[in-house]
């Protein structure tokens, strides 16, 4: 009864007067390090044969090397700083979010899903059991088929195409992302009673 869990948290002095970055593309982007159990290739692959928009990832991962010469129409940025990889987020039309089956899903502690709601970012993730559970489809999310890159993709389009629900989606993920900043997390803990 005298253990309280904290989960991942964001501090919103780091998003302080976080540029963008000057782009004339529409970027669909990852923002983190990959492991395994992250089907990094889902959203890679939807950069063949397409013109409509940009894949940007920020960070390195399992197969780095490789998937950047598979992949010549994606930009990686490889590992950045924190205020440069930032702005790069900042500056992402939508964020993907490809998590994969693995179970180790079911426990992790999901900061740059925070990072993506308190910048108002539309997020696309993978249907799977790891989903974020406070992500609801048509409110802070759209949802695709994990490996169906065909579904990735129409996602995308979707909300290229339907700046309305973009826009509500944005605005949706801005109010929820206050949530998950440290002073709240920290007063719906209970920690702060307990210590009172």
């Amino acid at each position: 009864s005298n253990i309280f869990h904290i989960p991942n948290g964001i501090d919103p002095l780091e998003f302080e007067n976080i540029d963008k970055l000057i782009k004339n593309e529409f970027w669909v982007g990852f923002i983190g390090n990959w492991e395994h159990w992250i089907d990094i290739e889902d959203l890679l692959k939807t950069s063949l044969n397409n013109s409509i928009y940009k894949v940007v990832i920020v960070g390195e991962g399992h197969n780095f090397e490789e998937m950047k010469l598979k992949y010549p129409n994606v930009l990686f940025t490889g590992k950045l700083p924190k205020t440069e990889a930032l702005a790069y987020l900042n500056s992402f039309d939508i964020c993907c979010s490809p998590w994969s089956n693995d179970p180790i899903f079911e426990e992790k502690s999901a900061r740059k899903t925070f990072e993506y709601l308190f910048l108002g970012k539309p997020i696309i993730v993978s249907d799977v059991t790891g989903k974020e559970d406070f992500l609801i489809e048509n409110i802070n999310c759209l949802t695709y088929q994990l490996n169906d890159i065909f579904d990735l993709k129409t996602k995308i389009e979707i909300l290229i195409k339907d700046t309305t629900l973009s826009n509500k989606i944005s605005k949706n993920n801005k109010v929820l992302g206050e949530k998950f900043i440290w002073k709240n997390i920290l007063i719906n803990s209970n920690l702060t009673n307990f210590f009172s």
